[in-house]
Parts: C-alpha cells; structure tokens; sequence
C-alpha cells in the first residue's frame, strides 16, 4: 500500500505499520424519479452517486500509541494506491471517517480505517484538434482546458464549445481549471476573461464540441472509476 500526502510519500514502517487488507465498496446509487397516481411508468430524471468507502486495516507491531496517533493524524486527507490485481492502476483520494483500534496482544494493535473517496485512474492529455475528444474511466470526470495563442497575433474569440475567450494575446495561456475551480492567464487570475457558466466536466466516452479560433486547445484530465 502506497499513502501520498501532497508530493511527500507516506513510509508505513516509518510508524512501525503493516497494511494488511481493505474492502472497498462502491457509492450507492439514488435514482431520481416520480411516478405520478394512475401512470403506468415513471418519469426518470437523473442517478446520483456520491463517495465511494474504502476501508483499510493496519498492524502496528512494537509501535507506542504516539506511532499509531501521528499515522492516524496522516490519514485525515490522503491518496492511497493498493497493489492488487481489482485496484490496479486507481488512486483513492481519501478522507477519513473513522478508525476502530483494536489491542491483539501486548506489542501488537489494529486499526481499521474507514474513508470516504474518490477513485481516479490515469492522467490524460488531449490535444483538441477534431469534432470531438474521447473520455476514459466509468464516470463523469472534471477536467482543465487550456488555450494557448501561438500564432504571434491577437485571436479575437478562441475555444471549444461551452467555453471561449475573446481577445486573446499572442503567447498569452489561459487555464480553466474544473478540479481547482479557477480561471488564469498567465499564471494571474481572469475569470473575467472566459465566458462559461460551469467549469469543464466530460462524460465518458465520445464528447462532441466545436472549436472557435487558430489557439492550440488541450484538456487534461483524470479518469474517474
């Protein structure tokens, strides 16, 4: 098991831990409907589906309850990959709902961690250049676009559908980034420079979109599972 908080690496022998297993399960699924009196089908609107739980016991063998505390302390908001064959390639971002400590015997404790997350798959990097772009994963996905004027002059209105920008200056970026929810250019805030009403998500599989202007347009993003 690998814990990663920000860009630093969680070593579990550091806290004299051993992972031992997990149970993941996930989201349960809430329909969206009405059936009205005397119908004889409902109206379906929409699923919603919320946090995934993943549970993860650990052993800790000749650690003090200090050990166990500041591991613990860890865990509060982490991303944790699992070497096994159903959880390959996935990373939990996680946040945690509980623990239950166990004593086995005089050196030796349990902890069951319970968590709340998400479960993210591999990064993507698209170069947009066609009708449409193609999502990996299972789920929705938030996404960043970026759009870059390389072609030494003012493009009056660049972007793809759902999001453009006008005026755009030669070498001049623009980020619209759905997970941080934030807008630059350049690096310095310009909310006020993109016309959108949500930040980017994509469905998975084929999303068809139109491209306005000459700026190189990528999208980055994660694969949700």
């Amino acid at each position: 098991m690998i814990v990663t908080l920000g860009t630093d690496t969680i070593e579990l022998s550091d806290y004299k831990a051993t992972y031992l297993n997990h149970t993941y399960s996930p989201a349960a699924l809430k329909v969206k409907d009405f059936w009205a009196d005397k119908s004889l089908t409902p109206l379906y609107f929409d699923t919603e589906q919320k946090y995934d739980s993943l549970k993860i016991q650990v052993m800790f063998k000749n650690a003090s309850l200090a050990d166990i505390s500041s591991f613990s302390e860890k865990l509060k908001r982490c991303e944790i990959q699992i070497n096994h064959a159903f959880t390959a390639n996935r990373t939990f971002d996680c946040i945690l709902k509980g623990m239950d400590l166990k004593k086995v015997s005089q050196k030796i404790y349990t902890v069951t961690y319970t968590f709340d997350c998400l479960v993210f798959g591999g990064t993507h990097e698209i170069a947009v250049l066609g009708d449409s772009i193609f999502i990996h994963g299972a789920k929705e996905t938030e996404a960043v676009i970026i759009i870059e004027n390389t072609t030494g002059s003012v493009i009056t209105e660049a972007g793809i559908t759902g999001f453009i920008v006008r005026d755009l200056e030669a070498d001049e970026i623009i980020v619209i980034d759905g997970m941080k929810k934030i807008v630059t250019a350049n690096g310095v805030n310009a909310f006020d420079r993109v016309e959108f009403f949500n930040f980017p998500k994509f469905k998975p599989g084929e999303n068809p979109i139109v491209i306005t202007g000459d700026a190189e347009i990528t999208v980055r993003y994660k694969e949700r599972w």
